[in-house]
This record gives structure tokens, sequence and C-alpha cells, in this order.
């Protein structure tokens, strides 16, 4: 009909600047019949994004143009396709829904790899509860979105230092938790396994922090050629669990290259300790040759 001819090439006109494999690592293999069928993209160029996603050299400019992507998403004007495209994606930091940081857990009976397997085959994730002085734990299950939705969130460092709540399908116990270990499938892109510890407010706990850097786009040292390379991804902190900070920012606007970040010069919050006795060890350094 006429109107999907119209929607496709106002489509074919807004992305005319796109480099192809952008499109590729959205994941429009599963959204392509979709995608054509509604007028949205021609088959040609679906095509020609597939024949370049395996590219290595085109890695760097393929993620920053998903990032923009993410920031306004209407530039396709392509719906619910293009939301689905970019869920396969799994590379845009989503924002939290009505969920939160909550997960929906069930007890669970038996262990091996037979149950284990089982239950990853049913979209289920096996985890264990530990309490104190509790070696076995409490053995639970849970919906395997609900997981990969936090992990997809915060990743897999940030998932570590946040309070999660479990609830438990009488709708009366909550448990909040931490993550101290998710175990995850890079190959296959599953969460595998979860252990949680309990952590109340008061709670004083030992958690691994990730370390980010802001200021890129107005730093001379990156201008130049450099770059920011994170020498210490995480730091081990020991707070109370009413005081674990979700990240720990550097700013890094005023740097040139070879230029360092110190542990002392990390703005720490009241009420952390950092496990490093050196506040001189570097966390970032602006590294590369200037051109």
């Amino acid at each position: 009909s006429a109107a999907p001819r119209n929607a496709s090439a106002e489509l074919q006109g807004s992305i005319s600047d796109w480099q192809p494999d952008v499109v590729a690592a959205c994941g429009l293999h599963a959204a392509k019949r979709r995608a054509i069928a509604r007028g949205l993209l021609s088959a040609r160029f679906i095509d020609a994004a597939i024949m370049q996603r395996s590219s290595g050299r085109v890695l760097s400019p393929l993620l920053r143009a998903m990032a923009r992507w993410g920031e306004a998403p209407r530039v396709l004007g392509c719906g619910s396709d293009i939301t689905f495209a970019r869920e396969m994606s799994g590379t845009f930091v989503k924002p939290p829904d009505l969920k939160g940081n909550n997960i929906d857990v069930m007890p669970r009976t038996g262990t091996g790899k037979t149950v284990t397997k089982r239950l990853r085959r049913d979209g289920l994730v096996p985890g264990v509860l530990f309490g104190p002085g509790d070696p076995t734990g409490e053995l639970l299950q849970m919906p395997k979105q609900d997981v990969e939705r936090l992990v997809r969130i915060y990743g897999l460092s940030g998932i570590g230092a946040r309070i999660l709540t479990l609830n438990f399908p009488d709708g009366v116990r909550k448990q909040d938790v931490l993550a101290k270990q998710v175990i995850y499938d890079a190959i296959n892109i599953n969460v595998e396994n979860v252990n949680f510890m309990p952590c109340g407010p008061e709670t004083e706990v030992k958690v691994k922090v990730p370390v980010r850097v802001e200021g890129e786009d107005a730093c001379p040292g990156i201008k130049k050629g450099g770059f920011a390379w994170k020498l210490h991804k995480t730091l081990t902190v020991t707070c109370k669990g009413k005081d674990i900070p979700s990240e720990i920012v550097s700013n890094i606007s005023a740097m040139d290259v070879g230029d360092k970040v110190f542990l002392r010069d990390l703005d720490i919050p009241e009420g952390v300790r950092v496990h490093m006795t050196d506040d001189k060890v570097p966390i970032i350094k602006i590294a590369g040759k200037a051109r």
C-alpha cells in the first residue's frame, strides 16, 4: 500500500547517514520479517547490515551510534519493532521498570546438573540465600527475566553493589539481600546462578563497587588521541548496608595524556572504607600517545 511505502521512504531518508552495521548489531535478524512486512526497512538495507556484522574494526563507531540511538530512540519511528530490536541487543542501559530492584523467588527442591538444566530450560535461574552461620543456605529459583533485567541495568559489577529485595510467594516475606555472586555465561549470554546474602540497613558488609569515569568528551588527553584506562574497575569497600555507594565517579575532564587519578583523589563517601592501605595507588590513567 501507499502508506508503508511512504513510511519506508521517510525512514530510509532519516537513516541515510547511519552505518549499516549499527542496524545489524540491534538484533534485526529476528525482527527482519516483521520490519519488512510493515514497510519499515527494506530487505536490501538489512541484508547489507548483516553482511558487515562480523567486522571488528567497526565496533567503536557502532557502540557510539547505538548510544545515540538509545538517547533518541524515535529517530527510526518504528515503534514496537525498534523496542524489540533494542532489547535483543543487550547493549543499552535500560531504565528500571515498575519492579525496581525486586526479584520474585520461589523455594527450590533438588540440586545437581539435571535439576538446574531443567530450571534453565523452563526460563528459571537457580540461586541460594546464605544466612549467617548457614553453610548450606536456602535453595531458591527465580525468573530469568528478573535477574537479567538487573544485570542489563547495573552491569555484572554494579549489581553486587545494590540492595535487592526478594519477594517470596506468600506475599508477606520480603528479604533485603546483596547478590554476592552472579555466575554469567558470556557465550550463551545467560545468568546461570545467583548467590545472595542478607543485608539490612545496619549490616556491615564487604562489597565491590564499580568505578565510573565521566567528562571524557571534554578531556584534553582523549582529544589528543589518548584513552581512559581504568587500572581498577572496582574497589573493594566495607560499609553499612545503607551506606553502600552504587558507584565511585571520577571526573577526568581536565586530564592530559599521562595524567593519573590516585586513590586519594577519589571522592569516597563518609562511612565507606576502601580496602587499600596506600592512597597513592593509581586508579585511572590517560594512556596512549598524543597526536
